[in-house]
């Protein structure tokens, strides 16, 4: 660590900018304290006789550090002071026309909002016309519009969109209802790098792209080459995620070695002296960043090429995690809260678990098995292998945290895809050079890697659809991170004298303690989760003693998947593989649209729903899958006892005969008149989930069952409606908690006010998913309450 500083210096900075994150409001005494440092610094520098190494180097990472935390501080201050929607005309400069096309929005910098007179937003605003605009980088626009709410995750495991945009900057976003609210705009005729150099290379990239492949596997290119990945579907995402090859489709360290490597082959052709090679070869490396948009692990990767370069130029060896220092100062400087990016910290993991481990390793395979290393061919697919494997080490704890899962089969699908990408992006970047002299020469080595990637997608496709290429590690992803650093080190510095083995003995030791003891700790309190589906129901139960379902799956329309984008990732964040009981409480679509996108995705024993009569092409599909996957599928009247253990019972308290089949007066009261009612009792406490059940049901059940419905919490029947919750059943389940389940400015008026008011006078704490996101509630044998997930 002794010739490091820029190293040492990123260590310190990451160091201040986690303080200035964790105490936002100490950023004067951030500044006092890096100033104070300069000033002792500066004093030994002017009048010192003697200049101690130690304490100097003490007090310029003591100035670094401070100055990091008020740099941090005082830019998630001004993020939090920007409030765009306060006004309603707006002005800013075109930063970044659309990437992607399917989602058309444009960047804007140096923005302003006019509130009797021009205010300064800090930050970036996102505008979201309705139509696509004629805008180029660097044009000056004025519009009118609305700033929508940037909100939190609403769910747990949703995409927290709020940490993105203050992560990357961004004040908020503008949508625009028509053209007629782009009130002017100025065009920048003037000559700009990004908008006369940058866009037209991406623009070529991706029409010649699009022009010379098809398919996925030209999706895959321009994934691999721009970073572009809209036009990869979701499944095969997944299969991506599964395998641990994730990476391949986002432009990092491993695209920017294989350009370099391309360019440095290109450079030896051209017989350019090996030293001299970094003025050919920086340029192109450089334009390549802008192209592919400056992310974190490109401009990681670039600026450690560059230094190495340099090296060869200056005929000096660089090293390795000093390279890296200088790539996260170069990053940290412009944007310090990239710190706390996935991307930025994958990136960096990766390549410090390379400096740390990859030797070492090698080291081990040299000593046990030094045959494998001896003949160049095995050496290289070896050193290729355990290269892949040293880098994984590395990023599998924060893969289990920010995706909550682990690649099992991850080394052996990148010992066959990685090679495969490097000659992949080889003949896409000679086709696309090619192709400037001659299109039809080009179209050859285009289709050479329309096969390669047909290949790679194959592969892909086989490793990640097997149930044993990953593992879900849900809410124990840090006690995994954990276990995991705990073996790791036991593994790699077993035999060093370092590190004594009785230490090692004894974390191993603690960790088993740890990973067994809930093995022997049985739960009596059941947990529910209702989750934001937006105008719907989703209800995730866990009942005591390990047993658990899932009531309702939301809706589906357009691009939206309730089941897809909210549940599923809802159970990986838990880590739940399978589920005892999926129950469809009736077959309005709100309810069940989401269920196909649950059943595709998570093991279901057995599912549940009513005896009602539907030809909606929803319900069709989902009973089409659950007979495609051999699902038990059983229809509940009731009177039946769906669950119980020691600690619990699941009782079905409706639909009864008169509401079953096709009986009923309407569409509308058929389905939720028939709803399937459960109350779920845990020791003396209980919950009541009402579906749909209108106020005709709600009187047959307070004379049916009477005092027997008293429960702690209430999931409000039909979304709030004035239709439900009515004040007899209310006064004979006087619950302590009612949770309305309902979307945000929903056409039909929901929740009603009369109800809300009913409920507040009889005391009742009332949580609604439109305004508060998803409601996680803790029943234990003798009370109830609503816990904040977040």
């Amino acid at each position: 660590m002794k010739h490091l500083p820029a190293f040492k210096a990123a260590v310190v900075a990451a160091a201040g900018i986690t303080m200035g994150r964790l105490f936002p409001g100490y950023s004067i005494v951030f500044l006092s304290g890096a100033v104070a440092f300069a000033i002792v610094l500066a004093v030994w520098f002017l009048f010192g006789r003697e200049r101690p190494g130690g304490y100097v180097a003490v007090g310029a990472y003591s100035s670094l550090l401070f100055a990091f935390a008020f740099y941090m501080s005082v830019n998630l201050a001004s993020l939090n002071e920007a409030r765009p929607g306060a006004f309603r005309v707006f002005a800013g400069t075109v930063d970044e026309t659309p990437r992607d096309t399917s989602r058309y929005s444009i960047m804007l910098t140096d923005c302003y909002g006019f509130d009797k007179g021009w205010r300064a937003i800090q930050g970036a605003l996102v505008l979201t016309p309705k139509s696509t605009l004629s805008l180029a980088i660097g044009d000056r626009i004025i519009f009118t519009g609305k700033a929508g709410v940037i909100s939190a995750a609403r769910n747990p495991g949703q995409f927290n969109l709020r940490t993105y945009y203050t992560l990357n900057g961004i004040a908020g976003r503008i949508y625009l209802k028509n053209d007629g609210d782009l009130l002017a705009v100025e065009h920048n005729r003037g000559f700009t790098f990004r908008r006369d150099i940058v866009e037209p290379v991406r623009v070529f990239i991706r029409e010649k792209t699009s022009a010379l492949m098809s398919g996925e596997e030209a999706a895959l290119a321009r994934a691999m080459v721009l970073g572009e990945r809209a036009g990869i579907n979701r499944e095969i995402n997944e299969q991506f995620i599964n395998t641990g090859t994730i990476h391949i489709l986002a432009v990092s360290g491993l695209h920017i070695g294989f350009l370099t490597g391309i360019l440095m082959m290109l450079a030896s052709l051209i017989r350019t002296p090996r030293r001299w090679r970094f003025f050919v070869i920086a340029p192109v490396l450089i334009l390549y960043a802008y192209v592919v948009g400056l992310s974190p692990s490109v401009v990681r990767a670039v600026v450690m090429a560059l230094v190495v370069l340099l090296g060869l130029f200056l005929q000096r060896k660089s090293r390795t995690l000093n390279s890296l220092g200088f790539a996260a100062l170069a990053i940290l400087a412009f944007s310090p809260a990239q710190l706390f990016s996935p991307g930025f910290q994958l990136s960096f993991a990766a390549v410090l678990s390379i400096a740390f481990f990859y030797e070492r390793i090698i080291a081990l395979v040299r000593k046990s098995h030094p045959a494998l290393l001896e003949r160049p061919f095995l050496n290289s697919v070896v050193s290729t292998m355990l290269l892949t494997f040293a880098a994984t080490l590395g990023t599998i704890p924060l893969c289990a945290y920010y995706f909550n899962r682990v690649s099992v089969a991850g080394v052996f699908a990148n010992l066959l895809i990685v090679p495969l990408s490097g000659i992949f992006m080889s003949m896409d970047f000679t086709f696309l050079l090619v192709s400037l002299l001659s299109v039809p020469v080009a179209s050859v080595y285009a289709a050479a890697a329309q096969l390669i990637a047909f290949v790679i997608l194959e592969i892909n496709s086989l490793i990640g659809s097997l149930s044993i290429s990953s593992i879900r590690v849900g809410d124990s992803a840090m006690m995994f991170g954990a276990l995991y650093l705990v073996w790791l080190t036991a593994v790699i510095w077993f035999g060093k004298d370092s590190i004594p083995k009785k230490l090692i003995f004894a974390m191993l030791l603690g960790a088993n303690m740890v990973l067994y003891a809930g093995l022997f700790t049985t739960r009596t309190e059941a947990r529910m989760y209702v989750l934001d589906v937006g105008q719907g129901d989703a209800i995730y139960l866990e009942l005591p003693e390990g047993k658990n379902m899932l009531i309702d799956a939301g809706s589906k329309f357009g691009n939206y998947d309730a089941g897809a984008r909210v549940i599923v990732p809802f159970l990986r964040k838990l880590g739940v593989r399978e589920l005892d009981y999926f129950v469809v409480t009736h077959l309005h679509s709100d309810h069940v649209g989401g269920a196909a996108g649950v059943l595709k995705d998570v093991k279901v024993r057995e599912f549940i729903y009513p005896d009602q009569v539907s030809r909606s092409g929803t319900w069709t599909s989902t009973l089409a899958w659950v007979r495609a996957l051999g699902i038990r599928a059983r229809t509940v009247r009731a009177g039946t006892v769906l669950d119980s253990g020691l600690a619990y019972r699941v009782y079905v308290l409706h639909p009864n005969g008169r509401y079953t089949g096709d009986k009923g007066v309407s569409y509308r009261t058929r389905f939720n008149d028939g709803s399937i009612v459960l109350k779920v009792c845990i020791g003396g406490n209980s919950i009541l989930l009402t579906g749909d059940i209108e106020q005709r049901v709600e009187h047959e059940l307070t004379k049916t069952y009477g005092a027997f419905l008293s429960s702690g919490v209430l999931k409000a029947g039909h979304h709030g409606s004035i239709t439900s919750s009515s004040q007899g059943l209310l006064d004979k389940v006087h619950p302590g908690y009612a949770i309305i389940s309902v979307g945000k400015g929903n056409s039909f008026g929901h929740p009603s006010q009369t109800v809300i008011d009913r409920m507040s006078r009889m005391g009742v704490n009332v949580w609604r998913t439109d305004s508060l996101g998803a409601a996680f509630v803790r029943v234990r044998l003798d009370e109830s309450q609503i816990v904040d997930w977040r």
